[in-house]
């Protein structure tokens, strides 16, 4: 038995996940706080298929496995997370998707495209961008196309407005206004 994706099967999936971004109100970040177990203040790990259909609520913080079948938001998450579609607040640790959108990432953060407000490790991926956020340091980022307000970017094509020549092509360096010396920790 084979499986094919025919254009009906991703016109669907599309209009899964638009109604399931637009039903988080005015910000894309707002998570749904349902869950088959809710109150609780931590779990080692989170089981999804979206939000709406998820073991703990989303304000439940994460330190451990978080595991989504389509789509994961997720306030806070320490560890490890994977899944095809990722809306996040704050994730520390190792992030793998298709997609996805964080309000931070602290580590490692891989997808064919994503995007963050504030990137404090690595982001890789086809499509990277970082600038949602001005941060005195945001990190590498490594992908065809690059986009941040600060830190070091490897790739086809890079954009960062803060730096002397805002696009280049393979390599881009930039540090925000208020701190113009790279930190080596």
């Amino acid at each position: 038995m084979t499986f094919t994706l025919n254009r009906s099967v991703l016109l669907g999936l599309a209009a899964f996940l638009c109604l399931t971004f637009s039903s988080y109100g005015n910000s894309p970040l707002e998570f749904p706080a349902c869950g088959i177990v809710s109150n609780v203040e931590w779990s080692p790990f989170q089981i999804s298929v979206v939000p709406y259909a998820q073991l703990f609520d989303s304000r439940t913080v994460v330190d451990g496995f978080n595991f989504s079948a389509l789509l994961a938001a997720q306030h806070n998450v320490v560890g490890f997370s994977a899944a095809p579609f990722i809306l996040g607040g704050s994730c520390t640790g190792i992030d793998v998707k298709i997609a996805g959108i964080s309000r931070e990432s602290c580590g490692l953060s891989m997808g064919c495209v994503s995007f963050t407000g504030s990137n404090r490790g690595v982001m890789c991926g086809v499509v990277n961008r970082s600038e949602l956020y001005q941060e005195p340091f945001s990190g590498w980022q490594v992908g065809i196309y690059n986009q941040a307000v600060s830190g070091v970017q490897v790739g086809l094509l890079n954009y960062n407005n803060n730096s002397i020549v805002p696009l280049l092509p393979l390599f881009n360096l930039a540090m925000s206004e208020e701190n113009t010396a790279i930190p080596f920790y």
